[in-house]
């Protein structure tokens, strides 16, 4: 059907759906007009990566109405906590979807992404369309390089909630991903200032 549903969670079970991750070079995900930074992830190792994002979701459903692009943000950094800790063996890269070079930019670019959000005060916008394009898969994030990978609002999610759990070294990431903790106090306490 190539419906994008990848993994879906109903009740007490969890759909697949096979048909978005037949490979990178199964012809007719171009011809319905998947965009090519998608069809990069219609591969089999991301079965376990979606499932992962599917039952955490169902575990902490999350009503983005009214919520700011920093609480977006740390939702979805919980989620990437949450897919990183149940998949121990899969490397950073691929549980965000990103190629290695996309990843490493990240990281030399942290600060840059940081004074980007902060500078255009972004993190307490609670416009919808302003907020969708950090924290959804994308070819690249608006106003950030070209070579920039989407998604990074939820790449700095994580980042925080790592920084988060270092300065609490006495809570389990289980404990930091199903208390109820507000987004600013996670960000003052973890005092996330990228250099």
């Amino acid at each position: 059907g190539l419906n994008y549903w990848s993994a879906v969670t109903v009740d007490t079970c969890i759909g697949v759906g096979l048909d978005m991750y037949l490979g990178v070079d199964y012809p007719f995900y171009q011809s319905v007009q998947i965009p090519q930074y998608q069809i990069n992830r219609c591969d089999k190792k991301y079965i376990s990566i979606n499932v992962s994002k599917a039952i955490y979701e169902d575990m902490h459903p999350f009503n983005a109405d009214g919520k700011s692009l920093l609480e977006l943000c740390i939702q979805r950094g919980k989620e990437m906590l949450f897919a990183e800790y149940t998949l121990p063996n899969t490397k950073p890269a691929l549980l965000f979807g990103y190629s290695e070079k996309q990843l490493e930019w990240c990281e030399k670019n942290e600060a840059l992404i940081w004074n980007y959000f902060t500078k255009t005060k972004l993190l307490y916008s609670t416009q919808w369309q302003e907020m969708l394009r950090y924290v959804n898969d994308g070819p690249n994030s608006t106003g950030m390089p070209p070579e920039s990978p989407g998604n990074i609002g939820t790449w700095i999610g994580w980042k925080i909630a790592h920084q988060y759990l270092e300065k609490h070294p006495e809570m389990t990431w289980k404990e930091f991903v199903e208390k109820d903790i507000q987004a600013q106090t996670i960000i003052l306490e973890a005092d996330y200032r990228p250099r």
